[in-house]
């Protein structure tokens, strides 16, 4: 049912941000008020080029086929040297238009084109002119003030003002964590060059640690875009001077000044950025106001728009009475967890690359360039690198609320039944009333809820219910932390099943073949031990007792015979386990006999620990591609992601159910990485008192004891 008592968005910023989120809201019937502090559309060059995630966005807008009508179709992308001799290309990334692509155009037509659209909308108004000076809000309205005395009010405030809003400073002040680089990035539109005469049709990235540049068609006019980096503390007056011998050593043939026009010049600092949060009660923040980072990849505009598309579903939902505002801290902390794991580090190898000397690139020695080399060969390569892309794009409508099955509630989790009420649950000591109780951490996914837990300082949303799998959350708001328990008890978990030999690392590291199915071991439920208490190791294991940090699957719901499709529809959440072996009584001919065993040197009590939460598939998925590191005492012995694993999860779950069933609260352990003390060459087994911490991102710190019996 609509929420009746919503009645606008207003919006702060009309960049192409700010439009679009203007122009998809008004066109599901949301009423919008943009507010810019400029007179019309910004006109500097800037950004022009948009990934397959934007173009995503774009085509959801209804503006896809007017962009491409005016811009370009990106086909193909080539590595240089200063002097145009091709290190690397990329091509054939237009040849399937209706998927996706890459897609050119000046940002200053783009916001053009988004404005004339908007305008035909009878409940969106642009107002030029209407610099913003305070922004406040309150319980039930939000609401902007401008320099001109006018004020504009709405149920949320969303700020699109770019990297200097005054939104963002209204909400952290000057606070804006990152980095500024200590280059200058100068844009320049070129007009009247034969770029064609050198074979120059597409766009070009000179690699170069002196004259790094990208040199891109940005127009049907025939209008260059050529941006180039220079020193940090030249003047502006002192850019311009130096232009015309910089384009002399990038552009090819060294043309001089009097060989082409020269339209647009906009020198600006390079960031990377991301805000403290992106939502604050009512007060919202989207694309450059939320986040910067430099222009390497078109990711400063291909992620805004990600912004814009995500915010779209939350909003909407709310105004649809489909969620709750809760989905809008899941925008926040998803959103934020995009910048930390793809914006900033794609970004920033993109900047390191075009600044590398080329030989350095040479010889498989850049991962990036080994994948244009195969998918020259393979079709599916291309494929890989747009996926890449995508992964800056959510669909937040798997938040939304739904019906309840079998008696939990029915979120979806990328697409797959939800079983809990929580996306992320602890058990803990309450210190108001020394209880043991569930919760869920009011914290973001990257802080450390171990550290935090110790400190005193990990707030829960308290959970009530007979079980982990019941529990709900309680009229309480929230909770304290007193001691960080486990999430399961033995008593939860009917039976943890094994998985060897899955980590490709790990079955090179061991000397065994790659599998054609999943290796099958297990330990009972008693093995399940907390997080921070002590594992036990019996006095007849106490030689080589090892380490296996593993990504843990929790099963919500019987399962047998369940297809690879449906696997997640019986996928609980995930827990960092540890897989704790005595490989003397795995692979001792003197004590496991002729042939290795698994389960009984690695059965004892306590030899399963798992922590610090269970997280659910509707923030992980199919947990694929997460850091998991394991060190003992400090040191870093495992590091790998699980995109390493032979088999994920939805073939575990799948395999594993087949014939037999897969009981409600049953653990799957996925298999560990290269890095085993075994494996050493001078193995480094574990010793009394030794701690053990298995990380694994976006769940957290599992981490323990080792304690020798007396």
């Amino acid at each position: 049912m609509k929420d009746t008592s919503l009645s606008k968005v207003i919006v702060v910023g009309a960049g192409p941000a700010g439009l679009l989120l203007a122009l998809m809201l008004a066109k599901h019937g949301i009423s919008v008020d943009v507010v810019e502090a400029l007179d019309a559309v910004d006109a500097r060059p800037r950004g022009a080029a948009y990934g397959p995630a934007a173009v995503s966005v774009l085509r959801r807008a209804g503006v896809l086929d007017k962009i491409r009508q005016k811009g370009l179709s990106v086909d193909s992308f080539t590595w240089r040297k200063v002097d145009g001799t091709v290190i690397n290309r990329l091509t054939g990334m237009s040849r399937n238009p209706d998927k996706g692509g890459f897609v050119c155009l000046p940002v200053y037509d783009l916001a053009s084109l988004l404005y004339d659209e908007l305008c035909q909308l009878p409940n969106a108004q642009v107002y030029w002119n209407h610099r913003v000076t305070v922004i406040s809000q309150n319980e039930t309205r939000a609401w902007v003030e401008c320099e001109n005395g006018q004020k504009f009010e709405g149920d949320f405030v969303v700020g699109c003002d770019g990297g200097t809003s005054t939104v963002r400073k209204s909400l952290f002040g000057s606070n804006f964590p990152g980095h500024t680089w200590d280059v200058i990035m100068v844009a320049t539109n070129i007009r009247g060059y034969d770029f064609s005469k050198y074979g120059w049709e597409d766009t070009s990235w000179i690699v170069d640690p002196e004259h790094w540049a990208v040199v891109a068609l940005i127009d049907q006019q025939g209008t260059w875009r050529v941006s180039y980096g220079e020193k940090g503390s030249l003047s502006h007056d002192e850019l311009y001077e130096r232009m015309s011998a910089k384009l002399q050593r990038i552009l090819p043939g060294n043309p001089t000044p009097d060989q082409y026009t020269i339209e647009r010049f906009n020198p600006y600092n390079l960031h990377q950025r991301c805000a403290e949060k992106m939502r604050v009660g009512r007060i919202l923040l989207a694309g450059d106001a939320a986040h910067l980072n430099n222009p390497m990849g078109g990711l400063g505009l291909t992620s805004g728009m990600s912004d814009v598309g995500g915010l779209v579903d939350c909003l909407q939902g709310i105004y649809d009475g489909k969620a709750g505002y809760d989905i809008l801290d899941q925008y926040d902390q998803v959103r934020r967890e995009i910048y930390r794991t793809v914006t900033d580090p794609v970004s920033t190898a993109n900047l390191a690359r075009v600044q590398s000397d080329p030989a350095a690139l040479a010889g498989g020695q850049d991962p990036f360039f080994v994948l244009l080399d195969k998918s020259r060969e393979d079709a599916s390569f291309l494929e890989e690198i747009e996926k890449n892309d995508m992964r800056l794009l959510v669909d937040f409508t798997q938040f939304y609320d739904k019906p309840k099955v079998n008696g939990h509630a029915n979120g979806m989790a990328n697409g797959h039944i939800s079983l809990t009420y929580w996306d992320r649950l602890v058990r803990y000591v309450s210190a108001k009333t020394g209880q043991t109780r569930y919760g869920e951490p009011l914290a973001d996914l990257t802080a450390d809820i171990d550290q935090l837990a110790t400190e005193g300082t990990l707030k829960v949303r308290p959970l009530e219910g007979s079980n982990w799998l019941a529990a709900r959350p309680s009229d309480e708001e929230e909770d304290l932390v007193k001691e960080l328990l486990g999430p399961l008890t033995p008593r939860d978990v009917p039976i943890v099943r094994c998985t060897g030999l899955n980590y490709r690392t790990h079955i090179i590291e061991s000397n065994w073949d790659i599998p054609t199915n999943p290796t099958l071991f297990i330990k009972p439920g008693q093995a399940v031990g907390d997080t921070r208490a002590p594992i036990p190791v019996p006095k007849l294991s106490q030689s080589k007792c090892d380490y296996e940090g593993e990504l843990t699957i929790v099963i919500g719901k019987d399962a047998k015979n369940v297809s690879e499709e449906q696997a997640l529809d019986y996928v609980a959440g995930y827990v960092v386990g540890n897989d704790v072996s005595c490989r003397d009584w795995q692979l001792d001919k003197d004590k496991a006999g002729m042939m290795p065993q698994w389960c009984f040197g690695k059965s004892f009590d306590k030899y399963a620990p798992v922590g610090p939460a269970i997280v659910s598939p509707k923030i992980l998925g199919d947990a694929s591609g997460l850091r998991l590191q394991t060190y003992v005492n400090g040191e870093l012995r495992q590091d790998s992601d699980t995109s390493d694993l032979c088999f994920g999860v939805r073939k575990l779950v799948s395999f594993y159910s087949t014939g037999q069933t897969l009981e409600a609260g049953s653990l799957i352990m996925t298999g560990t990485p290269g890095g085993v003390a075994a494996a050493m060459k001078i193995p480094q087994y574990l010793q009394d008192g030794d701690e053990v911490v298995v990380e694994i991102e976006r769940i957290g710190k599992l981490r323990n004891i080792i304690k020798f019996d007396e």
